[in-house]
């Protein structure tokens, strides 16, 4: 069974129900929490939070320079 977490304010819509429900008949077992997210930004927060709660560790690595960055200087 899936675990739907919406960060809609209405929800989380039919489509999305769907498209899970199929994610998670291809997707490995055990992959069974799915995040919806609006942009690249809430996604990063979310796997972060995500890794600090599975590893119990509250230090992170972040880099300074990002690809967006190095493309722009080529």
């Amino acid at each position: 069974m899936s675990v739907y977490i919406g960060v809609f304010l209405e929800g989380v819509s039919l489509f999305q129900v769907g498209l899970l429900d199929r994610l998670t008949r291809i997707v490995p077992k055990g992959l069974d929490t799915h995040v919806f997210a609006n942009s690249g930004s809430e996604v990063v927060e979310n796997a972060i939070k995500m890794a600090r709660a599975h590893t119990k560790k509250t230090n992170i690595i972040s880099f300074d320079v990002s690809l967006l960055k190095y493309q722009e200087k080529i």
